[in-house]
């Protein structure tokens, strides 16, 4: 069986994962799981910063038994240090603000984690 992790902002994210995603894909021998980041010492979930969202895609990409990772995060009031913040303010309308995000975010990823490009999926690629 294949594992794909996705690294969540919150336990809302990663029980909808465990809930609906993952019985869903189970019967494609795809075992999915949900990490939720924690955000402070001791906290999980809510106000995700960059920084701690950075090390956390690293490490699942680290794996060898992880095939793909991906991210489920929330858009709102995002991180000031996230990969493209700047050049997407700048962008005219919400799809090339999230491509220009999305592009910048697997630039920086794969570069981090020295991975293989194709294991990493921006949350937008599949729009």
């Amino acid at each position: 069986m294949r594992r794909a992790v996705v690294i969540c902002e919150g336990q809302t994210e990663e029980a909808f994962i465990a809930r609906v995603l993952a019985p869903a894909l189970l019967p494609n021998d795809l075992f999915l799981q949900g990490i939720t980041v924690n955000t402070s010492p001791g906290r999980k979930g809510g106000a995700l910063s960059y920084s701690r969202l950075r090390p956390a895609v690293r490490n699942a990409l680290a794996s060898s038994h992880v095939v793909a990772v991906t991210t489920f995060i929330d858009y709102y009031k995002l991180d000031t240090g996230f990969p493209g913040y700047t050049a997407a303010i700048g962008q005219p309308g919400l799809g090339a603000k999230l491509r220009t995000l999305e592009t910048a975010l697997h630039a920086d990823v794969v570069a981090h984690a020295g991975c293989d490009p194709a294991r990493f999926f921006p949350p937008y690629s599949a729009a």
